[in-house]
């Protein structure tokens, strides 16, 4: 009996998560069609669509959504990332493929495969523990020294200590850090701050070291005047607002939920003020911008040759056939303007590399990323828990995997997780 009534609540569960994301996939479309199309037709965001199209973006979204609320049933982290990445880059890619329908077939099949693959893998792969790694308990001191002297020292030298509050007027401070002279070291440890610092201020928030997390703010802000990134900012905003509001891992509903928040009080300003603050920097800048530029990639190396990995693994032994950083390339390609770089992970990466190879390999190596980091949060508190998923979707879906593994400082956080000490009552 108590098995049937846990199937039964299991399965309502199951409908009310899938109404949910029915009911997100129609905002999506509404938000594309009455804003984004308005605000960005510059940038080729148009309706031009036909019911093929549109019956193609809806058995694309109906085959993979049963998937993706499987992920949402299940309260790992791994889950959680893949759930956030799936709500963020999914259902904008089914809207695209309707309103665009020029869009070739073997996209759709292509990244369909891909976000199959990832899913499905996810529900049948374990995490990995690497055990040896737990006499590392003094350690994390060490990484925040080395990535808190990095932002300080480099805050110094080239920006006098600049502090830095808007997120409009970021583009020529961006131009300017591009010709700051770093060395390797130093730059890795600055672009691993950008993701590991907001985890480890709530690691402090949570051991209640007020002294030390006032500290690491000013860090962070010191962090985001240096370049103005974005993601600094927002990482750091969501991961106080986890520390207030996450209760315990499962955490992926709420992701969803408050999506279609998001986009309805996006709608409510744009129809009702005027202004579109929420179109910007979540609708446009997370939802369809990344999403667009997957077929962007896709269209550019369908007619070029792939990378093979040589502007990444392999650039000190194999020169690249494009000269021109390939982030640069394709934005120079996608919008015709010069000076921008379009970087992107997750599909764009997987066939810029290796084609319908990518297609088919890279998900395997972005769950094992996803299993190791779930190895190393066990028993940590659900808190921290949610401020590491939104740091690595941050980072999984707007950088090649190269990029996360090697410049935003995965290694370090790796070790950083697993030196944290366990069984603390918060």
């Amino acid at each position: 009996m108590f098995f049937m009534r846990f199937k039964v609540e299991k399965i309502k569960e199951f409908i009310l998560i899938f109404l949910f994301l029915i009911i997100y996939r129609f905002l999506s479309d509404y938000t594309y069609k009455n804003i984004i199309t308005n605000l960005y037709d510059y940038q080729n965001y148009n309706v031009n669509s036909d019911f093929f199209s549109n019956s193609l973006s809806w058995i694309f979204f109906l085959l993979l959504a049963p998937i993706i609320v499987k992920n949402i049933l299940i309260s790992t982290l791994s889950s959680n990332i893949i759930s956030l990445l799936a709500i963020f880059s999914v259902v904008p890619t089914s809207t695209l493929i309707a309103y665009n329908k020029n869009y070739e077939i073997n996209y759709v099949i292509f990244i369909f495969l891909y976000w199959f693959i990832l899913l499905s893998l996810n529900l049948f792969v374990k995490k990995i523990v690497i055990k040896s790694f737990f006499i590392l308990d003094r350690i994390n001191k060490f990484i925040i020294f080395l990535l808190v002297s990095a932002v300080i020292f480099t805050s110094f030298i080239f920006t006098g200590f600049r502090f830095h509050f808007g997120l409009l007027d970021v583009y020529d401070l961006r131009v300017e850090a591009r010709e700051f002279e770093l060395n390797f070291i130093i730059g890795y440890l600055l672009s691993a701050a950008d993701y590991i610092l907001p985890i480890i201020l709530v690691d402090t928030m949570l051991k209640r070291k007020i002294t030390t997390s006032l500290f690491l703010v000013i860090c962070i802000f010191l962090n985001f005047g240096i370049a103005g990134s974005k993601h600094i900012i927002f990482l750091l905003f969501l991961s106080i607002l986890g520390y207030f509001f996450i209760k315990s891992n499962r955490f992926s509903f709420f992701y969803l939920f408050f999506l279609i928040l998001v986009l309805i009080l996006a709608l409510i300003e744009f129809g009702y003020l005027g202004t579109y603050f929420l179109t910007l920097f979540l609708s446009y800048r997370i939802m369809f911008l990344p999403s667009s530029l997957h077929y962007i990639y896709f269209d550019f190396f369908s007619k070029n040759e792939f990378d093979f990995f040589r502007q990444s693994y392999f650039k000190w032994f194999i020169d690249s056939p494009y000269k021109e950083n390939i982030g640069f390339l394709i934005s120079e390609y996608g919008s015709g303007q010069t000076g921008g770089r379009a970087n992107n992970g997750l599909f764009s990466d997987a066939y810029f590399n290796l084609g319908i190879m990518g297609v088919l390999i890279m998900p395997f190596i972005l769950i094992i990323i996803f299993k190791l980091i779930e190895g190393a949060v066990e028993n940590l508190n659900p808190k921290l828990v949610f401020s590491i998923s939104i740091s690595l979707f941050m980072s999984v879906l707007s950088l090649p995997l190269s990029t996360v593994l090697f410049s935003t400082g995965f290694f370090i956080l790796l070790i950083y997780l697993y030196s944290v000490p366990r069984g603390i009552t918060y």
